[in-house]
């Protein structure tokens, strides 16, 4: 397998799918074999600019193919569950967009087959795990410089980025919630949710209360939006630990992105990664520190790119299995469903 590179198959030639072509094809160990989309013509542009040689207005074929190892899944998210697990039954490891299924029984089915193929299945949102500062945060909490965790919090606001009405202005099926799932949670959300608990050591995560709230900007005119523009989502973690994520598509606000992790011996805060200790003797003011040297900022070497060179290093048996496995993704979607049910019904979902 060394010697061999690892085709790709990708199922989706959208927006997200055509991002995925352009990154497999620069992935060292990696060609792409195939494109499939129910719009052949859309299809047939990605694979010209790209250079992919086989397109396909039906995926069965790309899992027929011998020459495919891997398949990114790239439909919406409606469309995730069933070629994710005919995918792995073919035989096939398989990087699943995110979100990663619209329902926890959807999520379930994907992480029993990929246990009974034997492959590999993660989610894309792991891109958000990979880089020099999400990955040395996690070792600075695992090994235990912050002492014990106490709470997480992540804040992502844009101000205009509705997809359907402010960007990607042709993917509407975002603003459906049969299609979507949900709005700004499910859609952004997802990376905030996956990056936080792995980095406060995946605790189980005990319950979720939730808001949210719709109606941030002008709507277009032409369409009905029926998912939320901004989400609140607590959870209580094993232990007492607390972790908050509030996700905006659209907000009156600037520059609103945090990210931060505190224990009872010190806090990190990303981007730039900087590590907070307690005060001197006498003084108030917490001492901090760049934990990065000056000018290489969080996400150097990291993002997509590392997300599919470790996927394919992991697939030759070169690496260690992908970050944002089946297991940890199921748990997302478990605390996404939570948040909604909670948001909907007034009250904390508690999990057994």
């Amino acid at each position: 397998m060394a010697d061999t590179p690892c085709g790709i198959g990708i199922i989706g030639a959208g927006h997200i799918g055509r991002a995925h072509a352009r990154t497999w094809r620069e992935t060292p160990g990696a060609v792409v074999r195939a494109i499939a989309d129910l719009l052949p013509e859309r299809a047939h542009a990605v694979a010209q600019e790209f250079e992919i040689p086989h397109v396909y207005a039906d995926y069965q074929p790309i899992l027929a193919r011998d020459d495919v190892q891997i398949v990114a899944v790239c439909t919406p998210p409606f469309a995730h569950c069933l070629p994710t697990v005919e995918a792995l039954r073919a035989g096939k490891h398989v990087l699943c967009e995110k979100p990663f299924a619209l329902r926890v029984d959807e999520a379930e089915r994907m992480v029993a087959a990929a246990r009974t193929a034997g492959r590999y299945l993660a989610m894309a949102s792991a891109r958000v795990r990979y880089g020099l500062g999400p990955e040395m945060a996690r070792r600075m909490v695992a090994e235990g410089e912050l002492g014990r965790i106490y709470h997480g919090r992540s804040t992502v606001m844009r101000q205009r980025g509705r997809p359907g009405i402010d960007i990607l202005k042709e993917s509407t099926w975002f603003l459906s919630k049969e299609r979507a799932g949900g709005g700004a949670l499910i859609d952004i959300g997802v990376y905030d949710i996956d990056l936080m608990l792995w980095l406060m050591g995946n605790p189980r995560v005990r319950s979720v209360s939730a808001t949210i709230a719709q109606g941030i900007g002008e709507p277009r005119s032409d369409l009905v939006q029926e998912v939320e523009d901004h989400a609140t989502v607590m959870c209580q973690l094993e232990g007492g630990a607390s972790l908050v994520i509030e996700s905006a598509w659209s907000s009156h606000l600037q520059g609103q992105t945090t990210r931060f992790v505190l224990g009872d011996r010190g806090g990190l805060r990303l981007n730039p990664l900087t590590f907070f200790g307690p005060p001197p003797p006498g003084e108030r003011e917490c001492t901090s520190r760049r934990v990065l040297p000056e000018g290489v900022e969080d996400q150097h070497q990291g993002g997509f790119a590392a997300l599919t060179r470790a996927f394919v290093a992991a697939v030759r048996g070169e690496g260690p299995p992908p970050m944002t496995p089946a297991e940890d993704a199921l748990v997302v979607t478990r605390v996404i469903a939570a948040a909604y049910e909670s948001a909907a019904a007034g009250r904390p979902v508690i999990f057994e």
